[in-house]
């Protein structure tokens, strides 16, 4: 159980994933080109992140480590990440801003 977000169809009208894809914070997984208006917050995401996301998903957990992502990817990954997780919580994590310091000094957790 959890908070994870519907990577297959889109949240809205529940189309199939193609071309132009939005991440929908308020509805928890990505809009179609189509319904990207339906969350104004809506935003544009890489194709790139789209297809890692899916793949962290769909993949065990201790397999995890071995998965690759360009410098880019990782970045739009980490960003939705944290407004998909401060939306949930409801507020700001000091937690989530550490670790962002902590790996823009390169320091290993």
């Amino acid at each position: 159980a959890g908070f994870v977000p519907q990577t297959d169809f889109c949240v809205n009208c529940g189309c199939p994933l193609c071309g132009s894809i939005y991440f929908s914070i308020r509805f928890g997984g990505f809009l179609c080109k189509d319904c990207k208006g339906a969350d104004v917050q809506g935003f544009l995401v890489s194709k790139g992140a789209y297809s890692s996301i899916r793949m962290i998903i769909k993949t065990p957990f201790d397999s995890l480590s071995r998965i690759s992502m360009e410098k880019g990817v990782r970045r739009d990954i980490s960003e939705i990440l944290e407004k998909f997780i401060n939306y949930q919580l409801g507020e700001h994590l000091q937690t989530v801003s550490f670790m962002k310091n902590v790996a823009a000094e390169g320091v290993a957790l």
